[in-house]
């Protein structure tokens, strides 16, 4: 199977992961899609080599026909351009989350690969998590009964951001960016129960207006549930790992609790406690190329893989996360209960 690389921007090295469960995996044509990119970044990347076609454009990327599927990881701002245009050319995409920057431009992708039924998903990769999937799989098997509260916390390092971090017209707000993944998870553990969504958000930074380093997110669930969200790019340079993942999910029957930051997590029962026994991690990107795969009729070798990211929950989960930054920008409460995603 051949990929394209549009972008060299944020998790575009994502696709790798994707390799050693799929070895017919070929990367075949690389191109730059903003100003901020260099061709010569994707020197030494895994699988680029001398046979790699180097394209100007993405428009030359696409019209040569030398790919199956593309990966799309480059400025906010740009992306959708050519999530549409691949999928037009009946191109399978994996795209940087957000899937889009707004509403209108989510709607555009939906209808892009709803003409061909193309294949589409965004790098929701924290359901290859080990704990995640772990407290996922504790949840669905009623370790918690139906859960009724939810607390999740993602904290980052701050590092060295790029410049277009500074301005919400090239960046889409730090719930579309890093809540995302939280939304997702949520949707893959409770289902779709999210009914409204509130939030506050606060800059640290004033260089950075436009990325809050705190925020945090009210979310009403049906049967009564309530979940949180907390943001924030405020974790010390000298922690341990970039990131700590937190998640409480709490139920008439126990509780289910993790840290990623820590490594472990606990299930809390009328049996006592116990620890959260976690599976290996499952291979989202490679589930979705064997899913390209099919639709494109290739048969890119290695084992059968499930796809763990269905399209409606990428879209889903991406609505969430823009609906969450409106309602912190727009200070009122966002309805979260229409959807066009939902099957």
């Amino acid at each position: 199977m051949r990929l394209g690389l549009i972008g060299c921007s944020n998790h575009w090295r994502s696709y790798a992961e994707a390799r050693a469960a799929l070895p017919g995996l070929e990367v075949a044509a690389v191109a730059t899609a903003s100003p901020d990119e260099r061709l010569a970044q994707f020197d030494g990347a895994p699988g680029v080599t001398d046979a790699t076609r180097r394209c100007d454009s993405p428009e030359a990327l696409l019209a040569d026909g030398v790919v199956d599927a593309v990966q799309v990881s480059t400025r906010f701002d740009v992306a959708g351009r050519w999530i549409v245009a691949a999928l037009e050319r009946g191109l399978p995409v994996m795209a940087e989350k957000p899937l889009a920057s707004s509403l209108d431009a989510l709607a555009a992708v939906q209808a892009a690969a709803g003409r061909a039924g193309t294949p589409v998903c965004a790098m929701h990769g924290q359901r290859g998590t080990p704990l995640i999937a772990a407290a996922r799989a504790a949840v669905r098997g009623g370790a918690t009964g139906t859960p009724l509260v939810a607390h999740n916390q993602k904290s980052y390092r701050w590092g060295a951001r790029p410049d277009s971090y500074r301005r919400r017209s090239t960046f889409p707000g730090v719930a579309p960016w890093i809540g995302v993944h939280v939304f997702d998870w949520l949707l893959w553990i409770l289902g779709d129960r999210f009914e409204q969504v509130s939030g506050l958000e606060g800059v640290s930074r004033p260089d950075y207006p436009a990325c809050a380093s705190q925020a945090a997110y009210l979310l009403r669930l049906s049967d009564a549930g309530v979940a949180t969200v907390t943001l924030d790019y405020l974790r010390p340079e000298a922690a341990p790992t970039h990131g700590d993942e937190r998640i409480r999910l709490a139920g008439p029957a126990g509780v289910v609790d993790l840290s990623t930051g820590a490594g472990s997590g606990t299930i809390v029962d009328a049996a006592g406690v116990r620890p959260l026994e976690v599976a290996p991690a499952l291979p989202w990107y490679a589930g979705f190329l064997r899913t390209a795969a099919a639709f494109r009729g290739i048969a890119p070798g290695g084992p059968d893989l499930p796809d763990v990211l269905p399209a409606w929950e990428v879209f889903r989960a991406t609505e969430v996360a823009l609906k969450a930054q409106q309602a912190v920008d727009s200070g009122r409460p966002a309805d979260l209960r229409e959807t066009a995603y939902r099957p």
